[in-house]
Formats: C-alpha cells, sequence, structure tokens
C-alpha cells in the first residue's frame, strides 16, 4: 500500500483524536479516511495501466465521493471546536492535493477511453478527426457528459438571477454540501454553460 497514503490517514486519525470518544462523527470520519485510503491505494497501484484499460471510473467517483464527505465531516469538527484551525487546514490542504490527483487520473481516463470518431467521406476522400490535441479531446468530453439532476437545477438558479453565489444555492438545495455545489460549478464552468466574476468570497456566477 502506498505509504503517502498511510501517512495522511495516520494524520487524520491523529487529529480526529481530539474528537469526544462518544461522538458518533469521530468514527464514521475515520471509516471515510479508511475508505479512502483503500480506494486510492487501488486506483493508484501497479496495476493502474490494466485498471485504465478494464475500466474503474466507479472506483474513482467512490474516492471523489468519500473525499467530499471527509472534507464536509472536518468542516462540522471546526466548527464544533473540536479541532484548531491549523490542523484543520493543513489536513484539509492534503485532502484536496488527494483530490486534485484523483481528478487528474479521472481525466486521464476519460480521454484514455473516448472512442474515436469512424471516418467520414467529404467528396470522395476520407476525413478523420485529430484527437491528439489535449484540449479538443476536454471539450469532447465536455459537450458529451450530460447534466446531473442536481446541475441542472443549478442551472437554473443561476439563469434566473443576474448574479448567483454559492450562498444562494445552498439555501434552495440545503441538503447539499458547499464542495458538492463548487464542484458542479466547476463543470458548469469547463463546459461553458456559466462565467464567473470576482475573486475570493465575492465571486459569483452568471448564465452564460
Amino acid at each position: 500500500m502506498n505509504e503517502k497514503f498511510i501517512k495522511i490517514t495516520n494524520s487524520a486519525y491523529k487529529v480526529l483524536e481530539f474528537l469526544p470518544e462518544a461522538e458518533i462523527l469521530k468514527h464514521k470520519a475515520k471509516e471515510k479516511a479508511l475508505a479512502i485510503m483503500e480506494g486510492a491505494s487501488l486506483i493508484f497501484g501497479e496495476k493502474e495501466d490494466i485498471w485504465m484499460d478494464i475500466g474503474c471510473l466507479s472506483e474513482i467517483n467512490k474516492v471523489l465521493g468519500n473525499i467530499d464527505i471527509f472534507l464536509s465531516y472536518l468542516e462540522i469538527t471546526k466548527e464544533c471546536g473540536w479541532i484548531d484551525t491549523i490542523n484543520f487546514l493543513i489536513l484539509e490542504k492534503e485532502y484536496k492535493r488527494l483530490e486534485a490527483e484523483v481528478i487528474k487520473l479521472k481525466e486521464k481516463y476519460q480521454i484514455k477511453n473516448l472512442k474515436p470518431q469512424p471516418p467520414q467521406l467529404t467528396g470522395g476522400q476520407i476525413v478523420t478527426s485529430q484527437t491528439s490535441n489535449f484540449e479538443k479531446i476536454q471539450n469532447t468530453i465536455s459537450q458529451k457528459k450530460e447534466l446531473t439532476e442536481r446541475q441542472k437545477k443549478i442551472l437554473e438558479i443561476v439563469q434566473k438571477n443576474e448574479k448567483t453565489q454559492v450562498a444562494d444555492i445552498i439555501k434552495v438545495l440545503p441538503d447539499v454540501t458547499k464542495r458538492t455545489i463548487r464542484r458542479d460549478m466547476d463543470e458548469l464552468l469547463k463546459s461553458g454553460q456559466i462565467l464567473r466574476a470576482g475573486e475570493f468570497n465575492q465571486i459569483s456566477y452568471k448564465y452564460a
């Protein structure tokens, strides 16, 4: 098992020890940290190339979902005062870095498994599309990906308002975590359906 994943999990366990023993969130967070370690070790293992050929998208999505839930748990522990801000920021940074690596692997998988377009006849000549350009492939993936029901709802909210912030969406979708909403917004940005303006806490979105 990759030592990097063991190290980050051990750090999470040490931080979570500050939570009250009877607190159920302590045990749920530990379970998620362990699941992340096992999933990450699997998809980044020595047989990664084989996985990329036979398909591991569901496992990748599972790891991303577990990271999302774990970071939500972590935010709750900070808000309750069980862990200090420094430990929270350090641990959050490590898991976000891992999340970025998993997302990069997901994009690699999607590109590798993108089916080439069949040759087209134009004026008696065969014309083949060039898919070697990384940016063109990414755009093709974004165009082909269907929106989830949640993303459709977010797009509907943005479309109704001149400027929309994440807090505005949370009011309409209170059961969805802030991190999940931000990830959906990033997907909508990549597909060119919304635009972003401002910086830091003043970031807002509008319909493209």
